[in-house]
């Protein structure tokens, strides 16, 4: 029984309403359907407040919240009542544009008959319905239906709206974060913002993309040059790095875009997850400075290879409450130098106390002249303190190297036997003549003997 009433009153709505929507807006009026004895005293649409001489709208812009209040008189008992604002047709995806009710229950109207007349008490409601339209909805006039529904049945009246679209206005459709929006203290994060310009405008004048997680103080920015209207595009990977040891947690991340010269802007909040890093120094890192402060000098020094020494002063103090044990390690010097730390590399320091432990490096004579890269590390116990990257600058020795005085022997043992080889040669190239001129006479002294014994 209860499922035929409920669709024999749907049948009847639906009936209504087909008729209604088979109707011009001038058509339609409120006596010709309604069956209730009540009265709509005013409706205000974004606080305008419309009568049935003044029934339009101007001028609402789409891809927003329209606040619609309503208020009625009732002039007979109603059961079940509930208020219903809507806009009907359909985006570009068949969806109805939107619609909002409030349920009111129960009106009570009472009539007294007294000796001076009828005195009426009329049971008035108040509700506030908000309904959003949609960035595609086709720019055009529309009709906004106020309904009120009970058991025994309805009431509505109509107001027009001019639903326009606003003459600059950007939305953001979507955020994607790269690898995900969960990332690792001390890792990237890469954010791509998808916008469309459904503003009834081209931007032809820079347009600003930004993404700021205000509680870790980093941001990152892209910019366009212009988006032509109901166009749609996205920003460039805007790149971020999670500052190192920042608390587990979900952090606010705000995407705005900003146009017209940075006029307007529209923003949108998402959330990022930020993990632990896996690196357990990061305790250590924050709690070192209030137990030990470590100050070293002269981080670039100059040293001549094979002789000279650079000297690195560190000075260690213990801020804490007890005496503490710290070991200096020196590395990255073994291929250029040699290196020293004196008293020690191993120094015990009271509370409140300062010591100083010098590091002293003596490049090889083999060193390759420039800058060379070491380290000092501070350590007390299993846990490094600090990390101290330094730098020498190798000179060249001012006396000759023995490599050089080898090459002059060699070079001044080539000059004399260069002069030996053409001493030599002229020695050789005499014999040589000597031994042509001899040849000519004998040939000579033949030819005078042919001639007597002919």
């Amino acid at each position: 029984m209860k499922f035929k009433k409920f669709f024999s009153a749907l049948f009847v709505i639906l009936v209504t309403l087909m008729t209604i929507a088979g109707a011009s807006a001038e058509e339609v009026t409120q006596d010709e359907f309604s069956n209730l004895d009540v009265e709509f005293d005013w409706v205000k649409v974004n606080s305008d407040e419309l009568t049935k001489t003044d029934n339009k709208v101007d001028s609402i812009d789409r891809n927003g919240e329209m606040e619609v209040r309503v208020q009625f008189s009732a002039y007979e008992d109603l059961e079940d009542v509930t208020v219903q604002a809507a806009i009907y047709g359909y985006d570009h995806k068949d969806q109805m544009y939107d619609m909002d009710h409030e349920s009111v229950g129960d009106m009570d109207y009472v009539a007294e008959d007294l000796v001076e007349g009828v005195e009426e008490k009329i049971d008035v409601e108040k509700v506030t319905l908000n309904l959003n339209l949609p960035y595609n909805v086709d720019e055009d006039e529309y009709l906004l239906w106020i309904t009120i529904h009970t058991k025994q049945g309805m009431a509505f009246t109509t107001y027009k709206l001019d639903i326009d679209a606003e003459e600059h206005n950007f939305m953001i459709k979507d955020v994607v974060f790269s690898p995900s929006n969960t990332v690792v203290s001390g890792r990237s994060l890469l954010t791509t913002v998808y916008m469309k310009n459904i503003g009834n405008d081209d931007e032809n004048e820079a347009i600003k993309v930004s993404l700021d997680i205000p509680a870790l103080g980093i941001s990152a920015v892209d910019y366009l040059d212009s988006l032509d209207q109901d166009e749609a595009t996205s920003s460039e990977e805007l790149w971020i790095v999670v500052p190192k040891c920042t608390p587990a947690g979900a952090y606010d991340a705000v995407v705005t875009v900003e146009f017209k010269d940075g006029d307007k802007a529209v923003s949108e909040t998402e959330t990022i997850n930020v993990l632990e890093s896996e690196n357990d120094a990061c305790g250590a890192q924050e709690e070192a400075p209030e137990k030990t402060v470590i100050a070293v000098a002269g981080e670039v020094q100059d040293v001549t290879q094979g002789e000279g020494v650079a000297l690195y002063p560190l000075t260690l103090t213990n801020a804490g409450k007890e005496s503490k044990t710290y070991v200096v390690e020196v590395d990255g010097y073994q291929d250029w130098a040699k290196v020293s730390v004196s008293p020690s590399n191993v120094v015990v320091v009271e509370p409140s106390e300062a010591k100083a432990v010098y590091a002293y490096v003596t490049a090889l004579d083999t060193a390759v002249p420039g800058e060379h890269m070491f380290s000092l590390t501070v350590k007390s116990g299993s846990e490094t303190l600090k990390e101290i990257p330094l730098k020498a600058n190798v000179v060249e020795s001012a006396e000759e190297p023995a490599s050089t005085s080898k090459w002059g022997s060699v070079k001044t043992a080539l000059e004399y036997g260069l002069i030996i080889l053409i001493i030599l040669l002229v020695i050789l190239g005499l014999v040589i003549g000597f031994n042509k001129l001899k040849g000519d006479d004998e040939d000579d002294f033949d030819d005078e003997d042919d001639k007597n014994y002919y």
